[in-house]
């Protein structure tokens, strides 16, 4: 069976579905086994600068994850970085949107992976409440306190590196507000998590695609532009929602084992299981790895999602009469990028 066809396969797709969601099918079909390979080579290829490599560094002290979702995500904000942003500070703004996505693995990993609330409250405390944040790291163990230091660090490297932006002034609150759903999004994971019980898919839907900061991404863009227009920002902000809601759908559908390996079941593809009724609360198990990927592997969630991106993406195309300040085209672009990498990296982040 070809690479082609077993995508399809895999994601549900029928004849007559391939040519009604064009958008989605023509990804599909990009995809072969050679194209894949391409992709992830050029991931774990990419050379990130100094700079980078130094927030990495940090990270690499108390996190575990490899470097592969650092390069990933540093070449997916290089495709979606705005035209706005001036080329000659578009190399010091990627390491800024890197240090930011750091951030966004370790308090997440708070949050559903460790499921610690009180570290979770000093990381926002560190963020939101400064006057308390260093007291706040005292009670901890040596090892939360290392963990909850790097978070600190690298926030202060963030603010320092978009209090230098022109128009950093202008979207300062606009930043912390985006700043505070990523974590009511995260905290929204650790509490279904922890009472399986308030699953929900709407819930899911409109809380936890905060958690992919692409709202936070696109305000360092704006502090960072070299001009923009008042009177396009908020259909803006409108077509960048709508960016982070695709983002959910293409990270949701390819760390589903990851996720199951340790024990999170914040994903909205397990919502869409207990809404079905397909899965009951306790099937959520890390012990039930097996069972549970066969029932989502029947299922239409799958593919119900990636409907759900081809409608998304097909109502982003107005936005080419909106707005004018930067080139939407090269958004639109980076966009299907987002998607077929997350595609490629099922199994690497």
């Amino acid at each position: 069976m070809s690479q082609e066809k077993s995508l399809f396969s895999y994601y549900n797709f029928t004849g007559r579905e391939i040519e009604k969601y064009s958008n989605v099918s023509t990804i599909l079909q990009s995809l072969t086994e050679e194209e894949i390979k391409k992709r992830v080579d050029q991931v774990k290829q990419l050379k990130l600068p100094k700079e980078s490599k130094r927030l990495v560094s940090k990270y690499e002290r108390v996190g575990r994850r490899s470097d592969f979702i650092w390069k990933w995500t540093y070449l997916l904000n290089s495709k979606l970085t705005l035209s706005s942003v001036p080329p000659k500070i578009k190399k010091e703004v990627l390491t800024t949107k890197l240090s930011t996505i750091i951030i966004n693995a370790l308090v997440d990993d708070i949050a559903d992976e460790k499921k610690d609330k009180e570290m979770w409250m000093s990381s926002f405390k560190i963020f939101f409440d400064q006057k308390k944040d260093i007291k706040s790291l005292k009670k901890f163990t040596k090892e939360k306190a290392d963990y909850l230091e790097v978070i600190k660090n690298l926030k202060e490297f963030l603010y320092n590196s978009v209090n230098q932006y022109p128009n950093y002034n202008r979207f300062e609150e606009v930043f912390n507000y985006d700043y505070r759903q990523f974590f009511n999004a995260t905290l929204y994971g650790y509490l279904t998590n922890k009472n399986l019980e308030i699953t929900n898919l709407e819930e899911e839907r409109n809380y936890s695609s905060a958690n992919m900061q692409i709202m936070v991404l696109l305000t360092i863009d704006l502090m960072a532009s070299k001009s923009v227009k008042d009177v396009e920002i908020g259909a803006t902000r409108e077509l960048f929602w709508k960016i982070q809601r695709m983002g959910r759908i293409g990270n949701s559908l390819t760390t589903l084992e990851r996720e199951i390996d340790e024990g999170d079941f914040s994903s909205e593809v397990f919502a869409y299981m207990l809404s079905e009724g397909v899965l009951s609360v306790n099937d959520l198990k890390p012990e039930r790895k097996e069972f549970i990927i066969n029932k989502i592997e029947k299922s239409n969630v799958k593919k119900s999602m990636l409907i759900e991106w081809n409608d998304i993406f097909e109502s982003t195309k107005k936005y080419k009469e909106k707005i004018s300040f930067f080139n939407v085209d090269e958004v639109l672009d980076g966009t299907k990028e987002l998607l077929i990498n997350h595609l490629c990296s099922k199994g690497f982040k």
